[in-house]
């Protein structure tokens, strides 16, 4: 059985499958968003092995990336670096849990919850699609800013490590996704909130040092509780305390999507 998707005639949805939809709806999205990361990765990661002629006369830039307890300024670069590819791909993690509310808006949830797909169900099932894309996104990131600081370095043992620390802010994206779905759930009028909550966090995790934030503020981002590797070693409890509070969060949004009319 399938069910006509309004505005798209070539479209239609399966019963039954909404991951896959959602999939098919966010797949475009991931991909430009993969691309735009990867790049990135490359590009810092291509000048890790140079880092210290750039910031020798650059105050700002070396105390963004001052080097973190006994960790070399490479090291210290590299980890500056994923965080900011990190925050990036934090774009692609709101944007896919915000098209719930597109969907929404855009009068193409409705017929789908109309067939046997509850709305929670629906709505996971885009929330999957920026959890588990996070995850990608991460990965690329990773393997931009692996390969092209290998390449430079000479040494390709970088990648798997590289790509590793990436993924360390997974948890730090999923958060950030979870808020944008409890506002959905709860606020759906306030969803540009997600974007301006991201923007703070940019400047907190990345230009606190410079621009001296109140320390509540930079405690209040999820990204300065990420274990700053490779500068650092990693630290498995921040990064479980990010994912149980990404999930309560998450769990509590369903309540409020529940509460309220949809499409």
């Amino acid at each position: 059985l399938v069910q006509p998707w309004p505005g798209r005639p070539e479209a239609s949805v399966t019963l039954g499958h909404p991951l896959g939809l959602a999939i098919r709806v966010q797949r475009g999205a991931l991909a430009g968003w993969s691309i735009g990361v990867f790049l990135n990765g490359v590009a810092f990661g291509s000048i890790g092995n140079t880092i210290a002629d750039f910031v020798r006369d650059n105050k700002a830039l070396a105390d963004v990336i001052a080097p973190a307890g006994g960790a070399s300024l490479t090291d210290s670069y590299l980890a500056t670096s994923l965080r900011i590819v990190a925050l990036v791909g934090t774009g692609f993690a709101i944007q896919a849990t915000l098209r719930i509310r597109a969907e929404e808006t855009e009068g193409r949830a409705g017929p789908v919850l109309a067939t046997a797909v509850s709305r929670h169900r629906w709505a996971l099932s885009h929330l999957t699609v920026a959890f588990v894309g996070s995850a990608i996104l991460l990965t690329i990131a990773g393997l931009g800013v692996g390969i092209s600081y290998g390449i430079a370095a000479g040494n390709l043992a970088e990648i798997p490590r590289l790509v590793g620390a990436a993924l360390t802010y997974a948890p730090a994206l999923w958060l950030m996704s979870a808020i944008a779905f409890a506002i959905t759930g709860f606020a759906p009028q306030a969803v540009a909130a997600s974007w301006a909550i991201l923007a703070i966090s940019f400047i907190t995790a990345l230009l606190g040092p410079v621009l001296h934030v109140p320390s509540w503020l930079n405690t209040a981002s999820p990204f300065t509780h990420v274990p700053q590797v490779p500068a650092t070693g990693l630290e498995l409890l921040p990064i479980a305390a990010l994912t149980t509070i990404s999930l309560g969060i998450a769990l509590a949004a369903i309540v409020g999507l529940r509460r309220r009319d949809i499409g």
